[in-house]
């Protein structure tokens, strides 16, 4: 398999104490003043389908896929939900938006017991991964452009560490977008 590996490719069910978090910001949106609702412009869904082949060449498997009410997560999320094996029902779930707080998901992520992808925002996304990987929702700093996948491993309870970070812009006919 190309592309970026997450510890072992696919698992239905975590039975060692790991498992992988996909975390994906939402592909480019139209702004307010073409649309109030924000859809996805060209570009974001041509990002959203960059997302779902990194998370295919990672071989995700997710059970669970999880938005944000705004419309461009609904549409990234359906993209991903569509192009993966499967079709993991894109769901969504409140507590997800830009400024939510991001405790919860981490206890959340702590207790899954399967692959999970949430499709999210600025400044949720880096926030919830700060507070896995550094245990300090401030202090680790990723970087997500638009339609960007950071993908990181439980590899015990409490303890997670960064498998790959995904950026579109990377993204070329000839390579894959992935850094390790």
């Amino acid at each position: 398999m190309n592309g970026p590996s997450c510890a072992g490719g696919s698992r239905d069910e975590v039975r060692d104490g790991s498992m992988r978090l996909f975390l994906v910001r939402h592909g480019e949106a139209l702004p307010k003043t073409a649309d109030p609702l924000q859809p996805l412009s060209p570009d974001g869904k041509r990002c959203a389908f960059l997302a779902a082949d990194a998370l295919l060449r990672a071989g995700a498997r997710p059970v669970t896929l999880l938005h944000s009410e705004k419309t461009r997560a609904v549409q990234t999320a359906a993209i991903i939900s569509y192009e993966l094996p499967g079709h993991p029902p894109a769901q969504l779930r409140k507590g997800l938006a830009p400024e939510d707080p991001v405790d919860g998901w981490a206890m959340e992520a702590a207790l899954a017991r399967t692959d999970m992808v949430l499709v999210g925002h600025m400044p949720f996304l880096p926030r919830l991964a700060s507070l896995l990987v550094a245990k300090d929702r401030e202090r680790a700093q990723f970087a997500f452009e638009t339609g960007g996948v950071l993908c990181l491993e439980r590899i015990d309870y409490g303890a997670w560490v960064v498998r790959f970070l995904f950026a579109p812009s990377l993204a070329s006919t000839s390579g894959n977008g992935v850094s390790t």
